[in-house]
């Protein structure tokens, strides 16, 4: 069950990467499509919207809860850190 767990994780992160390099590649490009295609994209599509969720929960990098002890001895406490992952 951990396995299948991991490959559907896998296989999310690898489609995320896919969709932010087409984007990328759409952005950089969009001037050598057709007008129609533009219109599409933008119009019926709202390729800007989709791409807010790709910005605000970047696809490379993940949360992990790191504990750490008090410098005087005390309690532990959990933080919320951002690790960044390397892009496949």
């Amino acid at each position: 069950l951990e396995e299948i767990y991991d490959s559907v994780l896998d296989a999310q992160y690898k489609t995320s990467v896919t969709a932010v390099s087409l984007a990328r590649y759409l952005c950089e490009h969009i001037d050598a499509l057709p007008l129609s295609a533009r219109s599409r994209i933008l119009e019926t599509h709202d390729f800007p919207i989709m791409i807010v969720p790709l910005i605000e929960e970047p696809p490379w990098t993940r949360r992990r809860t790191v504990t750490r002890a008090d410098d005087n001895g005390g309690s532990a406490s959990s933080v919320s850190a951002l690790v960044w992952e390397k892009c496949i």
